[in-house]
């Protein structure tokens, strides 16, 4: 009998799992639903690619003293990480949401930065110390400005929202109005701009659209699904047109000119990788893969010396990302609902983190009267040849 008891104790164990059941399925079915308005929103489902990230270069760090005796490594194909004991964080300037850092001359021969933040300001920012900055409002295009060009006589935004805009400079150096060069291309609304670079030889506009099918507010899922919508396209001052370079990329971000003047190269996010677009010589046209790095890359520029170039990171890849990028099943089934879901936990975090408490309060009751039921029907039960155990005063049975 006190074995069928502790059995029976066992069996109500399994009680509170039926709540957690039913909330299992009716998140999958709140998922289902999701998924659908996700396909009616963005006109179609979820096509998430199988893909690989490509192999990292040498780190210069760990591999000094290889180079000295390797006379066939190439410097193209090493990399240091600044991040650590040389990062400074400036003062001076506390806006939110800086995208891009853009050096340029003044008309003075000085030298400062441009950046535009989240409520679509744009910044010029003086040095004026080791690490402090002031900043002068240029102008504000009431969009989202990520990539900038500058000159002495004006600015060149990619918007995310507003589109390819031109910002001319007056005497005090500051912008009273823009105008917008492209924000469409073949009769289609451009919708998520991002770098931005201006070919001097030619005077051609260089520019890089993340997707063609998501917006800015859509961010979460470009970059979940990681497809290959986005495009480098090419605006040109005496036609006024706009055209496609290249299609098919893999959340192009940042861009900039080679040194020489001849190549693009073209941050893409999603692969942690840099490609290069042979603007002119005898592989013009042509596309190859530059290198893979560490990190998600957000924007790339030239250094002021050398053949070498400073690239951003938005995180470091992670076993969990390699996971993903070789099961687009599962891609596909978290991003029409990612957004959605977030977007609910929000405004309703206390009430997420009170049922989290809840659920494991229910999982220790649970776990504990189980355990007790066991430890009872254990203590209860008579030694060999002897009187049964006494209970002790606060052992009720129950």
């Amino acid at each position: 009998p006190l074995q069928t008891k502790a059995t029976v104790r066992s069996n109500n164990y399994m009680l509170p799992l039926v709540p957690l059941a039913v909330a299992a399925l009716a998140a999958l079915a709140a998922l289902n639903v999701q998924r659908q308005h996700f396909e009616e929103r963005y006109g179609g489902g979820c096509d998430a690619p199988f893909f690989e990230f490509p192999p990292l270069p040498n780190n210069s760090n760990n591999n000094n003293n290889n180079n000295n005796n390797n006379n066939n490594n190439n410097n193209n194909n090493n990399y240091n990480n600044f991040l650590g004991d040389h990062a400074v964080r400036l003062s001076g300037f506390d806006a939110v949401g800086p995208e891009v850092l853009q050096p340029a001359p003044m008309r003075d021969g000085s030298h400062v930065l441009y950046t535009g933040t989240l409520d679509g300001a744009v910044y010029r920012l003086h040095p004026s110390g080791a690490a402090h900055v002031t900043p002068e409002l240029v102008a504000n295009t009431t969009g989202r400005p990520l990539g900038i060009w500058a000159s002495t006589e004006g600015l060149v935004v990619a918007d995310a929202h507003k589109g390819l805009i031109y910002l001319p400079l007056n005497a005090r150096g500051t912008a009273n109005s823009y105008d917008v060069l492209a924000d469409s291309v073949d009769g289609k609304q451009v919708v998520f701009l991002d770098g931005v670079e201006v070919d001097e030889k030619s005077g051609q506009v260089y520019f890089t659209d993340v997707s063609d099918k998501f917006p800015l507010k859509g961010l979460q899922h470009e970059a979940m699904e990681s497809g290959y919508r986005g495009r480098l396209l090419k605006y040109d001052p005496e036609t006024r047109t706009t055209s496609v370079v290249l299609s098919h990329l893999a959340f192009p971000n940042g861009v900039c000119l080679t040194h020489d003047g001849d190549s693009l190269l073209i941050a893409s996010t999603t692969r942690a990788a840099i490609y290069k677009y042979h603007i002119r010589g005898p592989a013009a046209g042509t596309t190859e893969l530059l290198c893979g790095l560490p990190t998600l890359v957000d924007n790339i520029r030239r250094a002021p010396t050398g053949n070498t170039y400073w690239v951003a990171g938005a995180f470091s890849r992670s076993a969990v990302l390699e996971f993903n990028a070789r099961h687009p099943w599962i891609r596909n089934f978290l991003c029409p609902a990612a957004k959605q879901v977030l977007s609910w936990m929000k405004p309703h975090s206390m009430g997420v983190l009170q049922l989290l408490l809840l659920l494991y309060s229910v999982k220790r009751y649970a776990h504990r009267h189980h355990s007790a039921g066991n430890q009872r029907a254990v203590r209860d039960r008579a030694p060999a040849g002897g009187q049964p155990r006494r209970r002790w005063p606060f052992d009720r049975g129950h």
